[in-house]
C-alpha cells in the first residue's frame, strides 16, 4: 500500500472536532469502513493498513466477511502510540510524498 499524507483541513468536521477535543496534538484513529489506520499530528496526517485481516490474510478484499485482529500489526500501531512516534512517522511520510520537482522550479 502506498502511503499518502492528509491535510487535516480535508478531514470531515466531526473528525477534526474529535481529534482536537480528545487527541490533543496527535492521534491514532481506525476507520472501520475504509479499513485504514489514520495517524494525525499537528495539521498533517497519514494512512496505514488496517490491523484486521480476513481469513486469507488480506486487508482490502472485496469479500464482506469477518475480519480478525492480526496481533503483530496491532502491536506495531500500539507501539507507535506508546513510544510517541506518531509525529516522526507523519513527518517522514509527508516529506516522502512531496514532489522534489517543485524545489527545482524555484
Amino acid at each position: 500500500m502506498q502511503h499518502a499524507h492528509v491535510v487535516v483541513r480535508a478531514l470531515p468536521r466531526w473528525a477534526r472536532l474529535i481529534w482536537r477535543r480528545c487527541g490533543g496534538s496527535s492521534g491514532v484513529y481506525y476507520s472501520v469502513n475504509k479499513q485504514l489506520v489514520l495517524y494525525l499530528c499537528a495539521n498533517n496526517g497519514t494512512f496505514a493498513a488496517s490491523p484486521y485481516l480476513d481469513v486469507h490474510g488480506e486487508v482490502h478484499s472485496k469479500r464482506n466477511g469477518l475480519r480478525y485482529l492480526h496481533p503483530p500489526r496491532y502491536d506495531h500501531v500500539r507501539r507507535q502510540w506508546l513510544t510517541q512516534a506518531i509525529p516522526t512517522l507523519v513527518a517522514r511520510r509527508v516529506e516522502a510524498s512531496v514532489e522534489p520537482g517543485a524545489w527545482q522550479s524555484l
